[in-house]
């Protein structure tokens, strides 16, 4: 016997598998009652019917991968850039109605969980961008006077305010090391 719940419920009612297998008791008893065999073609029929809506039905999806991409998904965008967040969010909001569909074949269900992995990997998240702006506080109020011409000229500070500056107007987070930035955006 078929279990019901073992598939969709769009296919199940689509098969008319129930209304096949009462038919094909129906013409099973005939088949019994007619000894000469005058029913066969009856039960070829039926039985060819209730195949046929049965290779029709569609499993019901394993959704316990898509449960908890969504689980372990982040909810606050305020961490990120809004150009990230919104194909992420719009990937979260097709996952989860994924997830609320009973019919949902297994293929929808593992393209949600691919592409909410590809948009949650593409998240970018917002850099800190304190320290550096107290950085080039510190460093712009330097008076040259108060060091040598040798090692002002070696500290090239007028170019490293100017990257400096640069850094701090980026949209996108960069590494730091050892106080210093690395220009290398950080990829996930």
């Amino acid at each position: 016997a078929l279990d019901k719940n073992a598939y969709t419920p769009n296919s199940w009612t689509a098969s008319n598998v129930d209304a096949l297998a009462a038919a094909a008791k129906a013409v099973e008893k005939d088949m019994f009652a007619d000894e000469a065999g005058a029913n066969q073609a009856k039960a070829d029929n039926a039985a060819a019917a209730l195949n046929a809506a049965i290779a029709k039905l569609v499993k019901v999806a394993d959704k316990a991968a898509l449960a908890a991409a969504i689980a372990a998904a982040p909810t606050n965008a305020a961490g990120y850039t809004p150009d990230s967040w919104a194909p992420f969010a719009a990937a979260l909001a097709d996952a989860n109605a994924v997830n609320a569909d009973a019919n949902a074949t297994q293929d929808a269900v593992d393209a949600a969980v691919a592409a909410l992995a590809t948009a949650q990997g593409n998240l970018v998240e917002k850099a800190d961008k304190a320290a550096l702006a107290a950085a080039i506080e510190a460093y712009e109020s330097l008076d040259e006077e108060d060091y040598t011409p040798e090692s002002w000229a070696e500290a090239d500070l007028a170019y490293a305010i100017s990257e400096a500056k640069a850094v701090a107007n980026l949209k996108y987070r960069f590494r730091q090391s050892a106080g210093m930035v690395n220009h290398t955006p950080i990829t996930f």
